[in-house]
C-alpha cells in the first residue's frame, strides 16, 4: 500500500538520520543459504519480518536467487560471491535459480516463509539500548538537525512531501541505499564510495559512466553535483565553499530520504533496481591435472550478470603465452561462451585468470613433468634487426625488394637454423632464414612481384606469423594499374604476313580487344589472359596495305561480351602494320614465331594464287607433311593457317610445295633445348596462341563456313551463329587430352537475310572469345 503524508523537513531529516545512525530496538537476524552445485541448502527456511537472507555461492558454478513472482532477483552470483535481501512483509516467497532450475519448485529451488517478528527473549545476546539511552542519542541528533534546518533552506512550518511504500516483501537492496556515515569528497575510497557509485549509477542522467571503482574521482564528483542539482540541494559553488560535489550531512540526509522511498520538494527518485555489474564472468578448465605436454580446454563464460554495456576481457593462461583479448559488444545483454584449447608443455602449477578491470576469476591447472627451461638469454651488441622495402609504390607488375638484418635475438631463433615468415600482404608469403647459432646475424634480400593493383601491408615476423607474434617491421605497398603497352612483331613484311601481338600493363579483371583493322573480327579477352601474358597472339594479314591495329578497352558492364558488345570501346594503344604485295601467280610461306625454346608452337601462313588445287608443307623435322587445299576447278581460300609444334632443338626449314611437288615457298624456324621425343609435342591449352577464326561463304548467300584451330581435338568450344539456333558445343576434355592441334570446320545456313554476329568461345574455360559480324543477302 502507498500513502503520502506531509511532515516538516526537520522531521524528514530526523527520519533519515535515525535510519542511518540510531540502533534499532528490534533484533533483525541474518539467515545464510548456501548455493551448492544444483541445490539451495537449506532449501526451505522460516525468518522473522525484518530479517536478512544471504545466499553464498560455495560451488564452482554461477547461480541466481530469483523470486517466482519477480519480487527479487540476485542477478548472476559467481563462485565465491554472495547476495543478500531484507524481508519485511509476512508471506511465503518461492524462488529458484534461473541457470539450474525453474519456477514452481523445479530442480534448484526453495522457499522463504516470513512471519511477524517475535519479541526477543531475555536470553538474547546483546541487550537492546534502554529508552533513556535512545532518548539521549536522539536529543544529540536533534541539536545537529536544528542547524541543518537552516542549511536545507526550509523555513517555518513548510513541509516536505515524503512518499512511503508499505506492504512490499523486500524493503531495500544494499546497492540502492548506500548508508553513508562520513563526509565523502574527491580522493576518498572505500566500500561506502562503491555503494555511493552504485546508487548514483541507477540514474543514467546522473551517472551515465556507471563506473563502480571504490574511488571518489572526478566522474563521481560530477555525478554527485548532478544529483545535488536535481534535488535542489546545491547547484553552484565549489566543494570547499558550498559543498557542491561533496557528500556531507545535507546530501547524506537527502540520499537517506530518497532511499526510504520519499521525495524532496515534489521530486521523487526514479524507480531503480540493483544495477548489474558492467563486467562479470567465470572460467572453467578441463582437465585440471595431467602429464606434460597437457592440452586443456579453457571455457570463458562472459557477461554472466547480463549487462548491456559491453566489456573487454583478458584471458591469461599463466605460462607466459600470449593472452587472449575477448570483446563483448555493447548492446549484447546475454551471456557469451568461448572455448580456447591450450597446451602446457612443461610441468608446474598454472593459474588461468579471466579478468576485466577489477573483476578476476581464476582456475588452477597442475601439470606433471620437467619444469620449463630458463628463458633464452639475448646476446648484447648484435646489429639491430631491420626491415627495408623498396619501392613502396608503382604500377603493375611491381617488383619489390625486401632487405635488412636479422639476428639470433629474434623470437623465432633456434639452434641449428630456423626461419621467420615474411607476409607479402597479397595472400602469399616467403621466409627469411635466421642465424644457426647464438650470437650470429645475417643480412637478407628477397624480391616479390605484385601483379594486381591495390594496397598491401607486408610484415616480417619474428618466427611464425600471427597477430600476437612480435614483428621486425611492417610497410604498406601501393600498386596501381600500369600504363598499357601494345606491340606487333614483325610490324612489316610481304603478304601474307603473320604478326604476333602482345599487350601488357592491363587490369586482370578488365575486358579488352584487338582490332586488327583489316576487316576481320575483333579478338576480345580479359586482362588476365592478355596476349603476351603467356605467348603472343598471331594474326595474318593477307592483303597489302598499312593497317593501324588498335588495343581497345571495354567497360566492365560488358564482361563476357555476349553477342555484340553494347558499349563503345576506348582506344588505349595503336601499332602500325605495313604489308607489301605478293606477285600474282606465286605462293609464299611465313611463320611466327621464328624461334623459341622447345616445345614451341608456330603458325605457318601460306598465301596461294591461283587458289585451286592442293598444297603441302614439309616441316623439316621428320614429321609427316600436311596437305591442304581444294579440288581442281573449285574455289577456296587464298591463304591458309597451319599450326605445328617443334618438340626438339635445331634449325628447321619448312617448305611449301604444290600438289605436283614444285616448291613455292620456304620459312626457317630456330628451336633451342627441349625434349628428344618429337612424336609427343605439347602445348597446354591455357598457353596456346589461338588464331582468329576463318569465315568463308558457301554455295549460296545464306550459307557460311567457320574454320578455327584448337590445341587438341578435345579442347572445349562454344559457337553461336547469332540467329537463335542451338549453339555448337564441345565440352573440354581436360588435361588427359593429347596435345595435337585440331582445326574444326563448321557450316550453317541462315533461314533469312539479315545481320548476324557469330560468337566463338574456345579453351578449357571458354575464355578465348572472337566475334564475326556478317550480313546475308
Amino acid at each position: 500500500m502507498r500513502y503520502v503524508v506531509r511532515i516538516p523537513a526537520l522531521a524528514a531529516c530526523l527520519a533519515a538520520f535515525l535510519f542511518l545512525f540510531l540502533p534499532h530496538a528490534s533484533f533483525a537476524a541474518t539467515v545464510t543459504v548456501t548455493m551448492g552445485a544444483n541445490s539451495f541448502s537449506p532449501k526451505n527456511i522460516t525468518v522473522n519480518s525484518g530479517d536478512t537472507v544471504t545466499w553464498v555461492n560455495s560451488s564452482s558454478m554461477a547461480h541466481t536467487a530469483t523470486a517466482d513472482n519477480g519480487s527479487f532477483d540476485s542477478g548472476t552470483v559467481a563462485a565465491g560471491q554472495s547476495y543478500g535481501a531484507i524481508f519485511n512483509a509476512p508471506g511465503i516467497y518461492a524462488y529458484y535459480c534461473k541457470l539450474h532450475g525453474s519456477p514452481g519448485g523445479i530442480s534448484m529451488a526453495g522457499t522463504i516463509t516470513v512471519v511477524a517478528g517475535a519479541t526477543p527473549t531475555s536470553g538474547a545476546v546483546g541487550a537492546p539500548p534502554s529508552a533513556s539511552g535512545l532518548q539521549a542519542q536522539a536529543q544529540a541528533l536533534l541539536n545537529q538537525i536544528a542547524a541543518l534546518k537552516q542549511q536545507l533552506g526550509y523555513g517555518g512550518t513548510s513541509g516536505t512531501a515524503i512518499t512511503t511504500t508499505s506492504g512490499s516483501g523486500i524493503s531495500t537492496y544494499s546497492a540502492a541505499c548506500p548508508l553513508i556515515g562520513r563526509n565523502l569528497s574527491q580522493g576518498a575510497s572505500g566500500d561506502d564510495v562503491s555503494r555511493l557509485q552504485q546508487f548514483l549509477a541507477q540514474d543514467t542522467a546522473v551517472y551515465p559512466e556507471a563506473i563502480v571503482s571504490g574511488y571518489y574521482g572526478s566522474l563521481t564528483q560530477t555525478a554527485v553535483q548532478r544529483w545535488q542539482a536535481k534535488y535542489n540541494i546545491v547547484s553552484s559553488g565549489t566543494p570547499s565553499s558550498t559543498g557542491y560535489g561533496v557528500v556531507g550531512p545535507r546530501t547524506a540526509a537527502a540520499i537517506a530520504i530518497i532511499c526510504a522511498g520519499g521525495s524532496i520538494n515534489g521530486i521523487s527518485a526514479t524507480a531503480v533496481s540493483p544495477p548489474p555489474a558492467s563486467v562479470s564472468g567465470v572460467v572453467s578448465v578441463t582437465p585440471i591435472v595431467g602429464d606434460a605436454p597437457l592440452t586443456v580446454n579453457v571455457t570463458a563464460t562472459l557477461n554472466t550478470a547480463g549487462s548491456c554495456a559491453g566489456g573487454l576481457y583478458t584471458l591469461d593462461f599463466g605460462d607466459g603465452a600470449p593472452v587472449q583479448q575477448i570483446t563483448v559488444p555493447a548492446g549484447n545483454c546475454g551471456q557469451l561462451s568461448q572455448t580456447y584449447p591450450h597446451t602446457f608443455r612443461y610441468g608446474g602449477s598454472y593459474s588461468i585468470t579471466l579478468s576485466a578491470g577489477v573483476h578476476r576469476q581464476s582456475a588452477t591447472v597442475t601439470v606433471t613433468g620437467p619444469a620449463a627451461p630458463p628463458p633464452r638469454k639475448t646476446t648484447p651488441g648484435l646489429p639491430k634487426e631491420s626491415f627495408k622495402v623498396s619501392p613502396t609504390s608503382g604500377t603493375t607488375p611491381l617488383t619489390v625488394t625486401f632487405s635488412g638484418v636479422v639476428n639470433s635475438n629474434d623470437a623465432g631463433f633456434c639452434n641449428g637454423g630456423c626461419a621467420s615468415v615474411l607476409d607479402f600482404g597479397d595472400g602469399t608469403s616467403g621466409t627469411v632464414d635466421l642465424p644457426a647459432s647464438v650470437g650470429g646475424w645475417l643480412e637478407y634480400s628477397i624480391t616479390h612481384t605484385y601483379t594486381t593493383a591495390g594496397g598491401f601491408k607486408t610484415t616480417l615476423y619474428q618466427g611464425g606469423a600471427g597477430v600476437s607474434q612480435p614483428k621486425v617491421g611492417s610497410a604498406t605497398i601501393v600498386v596501381s594499374v600500369g600504363t598499357p603497352s601494345f606491340s606487333a612483331i614483325p610490324a612489316s613484311g610481304p603478304s601474307p604476313l603473320a604478326v604476333g601481338f602482345s599487350a601488357t600493363g592491363l587490369s586482370p579483371s578488365g575486358l579488352y580487344g584487338i582490332n586488327y583493322a583489316d576487316g576481320t573480327a575483333i579478338a576480345r579477352f580479359t586482362g588476365s589472359a592478355a596476349p603476351g601474358t603467356q605467348s603472343p597472339w598471331t594474326h595474318t594479314y593477307s592483303t597489302p596495305g598499312t593497317f593501324s591495329a588498335q588495343l581497345l578497352s571495354y567497360q566492365a558492364s560488358t564482361s563476357g561480351c555476349q553477342g555484340s558488345c553494347a558499349s563503345t570501346p576506348t582506344v588505349i594503344g595503336t601499332v602500325p602494320v605495313n604489308v607489301s604485295g605478293t606477285p600474282a601467280g606465286s605462293a609464299a610461306l611465313s611463320v611466327y614465331p621464328t624461334s623459341g625454346v622447345a616445345p614451341v608452337n608456330v603458325s605457318f601462313t601460306a598465301n596461294i594464287s591461283p587458289t585451286s588445287g592442293t598444297h603441302s608443307i614439309n616441316f623439316g623435322d621428320g614429321s609427316p607433311a600436311q596437305t591442304f587445299g581444294c579440288a581442281t576447278g573449285s574455289t577456296c581460300a587464298t591463304h591458309w593457317q597451319i599450326n605445328h609444334t617443334y618438340a626438339t632443338g635445331g634449325t628447321f626449314v619448312a617448305r611449301l610445295s604444290t600438289g605436283s611437288g614444285s616448291q613455292v615457298g620456304a620459312a626457317t624456324v630456330t628451336v633451342s633445348g627441349g625434349s628428344t621425343n618429337p612424336t609427343n609435342p605439347t602445348n597446354p591449352p591455357n598457353s596456346y596462341p589461338y588464331n582468329p577464326p576463318l569465315l568463308s561463304g558457301g554455295s549460296d548467300s545464306l550459307s557460311f563456313n567457320v574454320q578455327f584451330d584448337l590445341p587438341s581435338s578435345c579442347t572445349g568450344y562454344d559457337l553461336s551463329w547469332g540467329d537463335g539456333t542451338s549453339h555448337v558445343v564441345q565440352s573440354d576434355g581436360g588435361s588427359s587430352c593429347a596435345q595435337s592441334i585440331a582445326t574444326p570446320s563448321l557450316s550453317h545456313t541462315y533461314s533469312s537475310e539479315g545481320s548476324y554476329t557469330i560468337v566463338l568461345k574456345r579453351g578449357p574455360t571458354l575464355s578465348q572469345i572472337n566475334d564475326i559480324e556478317i550480313t546475308t543477302q
